[in-house]
């Protein structure tokens, strides 16, 4: 039978009977509060998270600003040291400019606010570039003064060159007081580069200054060694001048002694003209014996002298017209024909004064075309092209159909060619082409090169005279 319950009566089990465990109710009552523990607990920590993250960025931030910073301002100084040629100065800009870009980079509100390992960091990166950069000023400080005391001893070998030899023996000083400075290597090619500025500066002043002694030591006395496009050229005068230097000296030598000679022409000339003076014909034998003047202007000064006819002289002036016309289209790099041409027009000087300028004024113009505004180039160019080592072809005697070419003939007209070839090579190496060229120089250099590199008629002469050889007879004329 069940028992009543009345209210506020206490509630007993038998003996024995069974116990309830109230822990279950206690962990149920409390679970809410438990809960908000944890969620509490994963908030803080997130939060603690984002929070390292914003102090990397920021670290991370004001190290790539530094790394910028350090950066331009390498890129600065060396920018100011290149300007200061005073080397004792660069340590005291370095540093000068090394403390304000700390000063400054340090000083931003972003990098005083920054925690003690970001300053610890910003700190370490900056002395090492301190350091890195310090080391390499004063390197670069070492080199540039050794490179200015190389140039200025260079120079100091330049000026004693332009003596010739007296100045020889005080340039080789000045190159062995260098010696600590240089490389062997660098030494000898020096050396070298002095014996052929000393070698070089005589023969120019010889050139310069004495146009016979120039033609006979520079013209004359350089041997030319085999033939064709191997021949090389030596001078016992200057040993130490390459065959190229000898081709182009001999050139300017040349046109020198040419001058020379026709200036004397022209001065013996106008005395006839302005005092009416006549010369013994041993006299001007002497000076054609003593190379002070050509033998064509010796022909000329007695054709003047013995008389000549209006018709001679009307023939010798239209001869010339035709020939100072054409000629800016002929090559004549050491001014030979030039020589000849006013030699001849002497003739014209007394008895047909309006013609004699006519004719000088196109020479004049004409010359300046040719050694004018291409420097040169075009005379040699031309000729060059118009240099046909074909065109010496003559009929095979023994069979009426067929051309052959001339041989002798031939063999001089490759090899004037070959000189030509040289005179367009060293233009395109002179540095005054390259630094002040002419009008079209990209286009005329293209043209040229390509000329050059179509040796056909070089191969061709090797075909006919193995190399300008002892070829039996000559090879047949193929169009």
């Amino acid at each position: 039978m069940a028992l009543e319950i009345v209210q506020g009566s206490e509630i007993q089990t038998q003996v024995g009977g069974a116990k309830i465990n109230p822990s279950a109710f206690r962990e149920a009552a409390l679970a809410p509060g438990k809960l908000l523990a944890e969620t509490g607990q994963d908030v803080s920590e997130v939060f603690q998270g984002l929070s390292e993250q914003i102090t990397n960025l920021r670290r991370s931030k004001n190290i790539y600003n530094l790394d910028t910073t350090l950066q331009k301002a390498s890129e600065d100084i060396k920018g100011e040291l290149s300007q200061t040629a005073d080397t004792d100065q660069w340590g005291g800009i370095f540093n000068d400019k090394a403390k304000k870009i700390k000063d400054e980079f340090f000083n931003k509100p972003e990098v005083r606010s920054a925690d003690p390992v970001t300053l610890r960091l910003l700190n370490q990166s900056y002395d090492r570039w301190y350091q890195v950069n310090n080391s390499k000023t004063n390197t670069d400080r070492l080199l540039t003064l050794q490179a200015q005391t190389i140039q200025s001893g260079n120079e100091s070998i330049g000026e004693y060159i332009k003596k010739g030899k007296p100045g020889l023996n005080s340039a080789l000083n000045v190159l062995d007081s260098m010696k600590q400075y240089i490389s062997p290597k660098v030494y000898a090619y020096q050396k070298d580069k002095i014996y052929n500025g000393v070698d070089n500066a005589e023969a120019q002043a010889l050139i310069n200054f004495q146009p016979k002694e120039a033609k006979k030591q520079i013209v004359d006395d350089t041997i030319q060694q085999g033939k064709g496009p191997d021949a090389k050229f030596i001078n016992p005068n200057f040993k130490h001048l390459d065959p190229n230097q000898l081709r182009a000296l001999k050139t300017e030598a040349n046109r020198s002694y040419n001058n020379y000679q026709t200036k004397n022409l022209d001065d013996l000339v106008t005395k006839m003209e302005t005092k009416g003076m006549s010369y013994d014909d041993d006299y001007l034998k002497n000076l054609l014996k003593t190379n002070e003047i050509s033998e064509q202007g010796y022909k000329t000064i007695n054709r003047i002298m013995a008389g000549q006819s209006v018709q001679e002289l009307k023939e010798l002036s239209s001869t010339l017209t035709d020939e100072a016309n054409n000629y800016s289209k002929v090559g004549d790099p050491d001014g030979s024909q030039l020589s000849i041409l006013h030699a001849q027009l002497q003739a014209l000087k007394i008895q047909m004064p309006s013609d004699y300028r006519r004719i000088t004024n196109t020479l004049t113009k004409n010359t300046k075309e040719q050694r004018g505004g291409d420097n040169g180039f075009k005379a040699i160019q031309t000729a060059f092209e118009n240099q046909d080592v074909w065109k010496y072809k003559i009929q095979d005697p023994n069979n009426p159909d067929r051309t052959i070419i001339d041989r002798n003939k031939y063999r001089i007209a490759v090899q004037k060619k070959y000189e030509l070839q040289k005179q367009l090579e060293e233009w395109l190496n002179k540095p005054e082409n390259k630094k002040n060229p002419p009008t079209n120089f990209e286009e005329t250099q293209y043209v040229t090169k390509t000329l050059l590199n179509q040796p056909s008629w070089i191969n061709s002469a090797q075909s006919l005279d193995e190399g300008f050889g002892t070829a039996s007879k000559p090879a047949p004329y193929k169009d």
